[in-house]
């Protein structure tokens, strides 16, 4: 589904990532572990289009996509779940998953709502807030960031309302529904 290789990518002359070698196959969770500045954002980065990899492939169901828009990208399936982990707070749950799936506009009849599906059975404790604003999930911060219990399973579902092939994370353990074994299919 994903290959990359031997992708080296440089901000400027400084090289970050050198001779990179990854394989995602279909139904697979493959996390990006490892310490400050040790090129898991760039290799994300590089793999959305946002940096341009200076050699080697970038390759995404057969099709190599290291020299599109990242727009285009997004398009084809592969979304960023951000560090920050943030929602709108003015907006419910379900219009914050809803945002998730704007690039699927012209998704066929019922794929969206089959996809909102599976994310309720994977997070039910979401399908009881849907209409909840997220600014008044617990956890609220003075600066305005919000970080809950639950807030790793919006910004997942999120992805997965995107039908989204590639996720990142940086804690790999919150995009999993603590006591809740989550399926993997292809």
């Amino acid at each position: 589904m994903l290959k990359l290789t031997d992708v080296d990518t440089h901000y400027g002359r400084l090289p970050v990532l050198k001779s990179v070698c990854l394989e995602v196959r279909v139904g697979e969770i493959v996390c990006l572990l490892g310490g400050n500045a040790s090129g898991k954002s760039t290799t994300m980065k590089t793999i959305l289009g946002v940096v341009r990899p200076t050699a080697g492939r970038v390759e995404f169901e057969g099709d190599r996509i290291d020299g599109l828009a990242t727009e285009v990208i997004a398009r084809r399936g592969i979304s960023l779940v951000p560090e920050a982990r943030r929602i709108f707070a003015r907006m419910t749950v379900w219009e914050n998953l809803s945002m998730g799936a704007f690039t699927r506009q012209k998704a066929p009849a019922g794929e969206v709502a089959e996809d909102f599906e599976r994310v309720w059975a994977l997070f039910p404790r979401l399908l009881e807030r849907q209409h909840q604003l997220g600014g008044t999930l617990s956890g609220e911060h003075g600066d305005g960031k919000l970080r809950t219990p639950l807030m790793p399973r919006v910004w997942s579902a999120d992805a997965l309302a995107r039908f989204a092939a590639i996720k990142q994370a940086f804690d790999p353990k919150d995009l999993l529904n603590p006591g809740k074994k989550v399926p993997v299919s292809s």
